[in-house]
């Protein structure tokens, strides 16, 4: 990596970013305008960061694999979309993935992302961008909180397996002998 980095052409324009961690994290989440998410299919960690940036008005642009998959629907028209999806289901060798997927990420910021962010008003104001970041915060965000999540741990699991319990447990755990 820090060959990589190392590349005049690159210096002052990448950075490498080690032990990143929560509050490395938090950092970089305020105020991010949009997150970028392009690990190779299948090698999706949980992408908490990408859920993150929601709930502070940044806008994902991703590949499909993890909890975008799940968050974005993506037979949905792009321009009515609450971010942008880097690739597509197709499978293929590491190297076909890398090379279309590749391709993808400069074309989605190029004809989509990029285009929409500077489509400004006189005032200076991105309309569009300000519009798909507050439907991605309403549609999304309440899909992928931690709320939601708990309320179905607890309406899925945890209530059936006490409803469970009391129906062995009656009658002296009659069931049971």
């Amino acid at each position: 990596m820090t060959r990589f980095l190392g590349q005049p052409e690159l210096r002052g324009r990448a950075i490498f970013l080690e032990d990143y961690d929560m509050v490395l994290g938090q950092h970089l989440i305020a105020g991010g305008d949009v997150w970028l998410n392009t690990p190779l299919r299948q090698n999706e960690a949980c992408g908490t960061s990408g859920m993150k940036v929601l709930v502070n008005g940044g806008l994902n642009v991703s590949i499909l694999d993890g909890w975008w998959d799940e968050a974005i629907d993506s037979k949905e028209p792009t321009e009515t979309r609450p971010g942008w999806i880097v690739g597509s289901r197709k499978g293929g060798s590491f190297d076909d993935l890398y090379r279309r997927d590749a391709a993808s990420v400069f074309d989605v910021l190029e004809h989509y992302v990029i285009p929409e962010f500077y489509d400004r008003d006189e005032d200076g104001i991105p309309h569009r961008w300000v519009e798909r970041a507050k439907e991605s915060m309403a549609r999304l965000t309440p899909r992928l909180s931690a709320t939601r999540m708990l309320h179905e741990y607890i309406e899925q699991a945890c209530r059936p397996a006490a409803r469970g319990f009391a129906e062995r447990s009656a009658d002296g755990a009659r069931l049971a002998l």
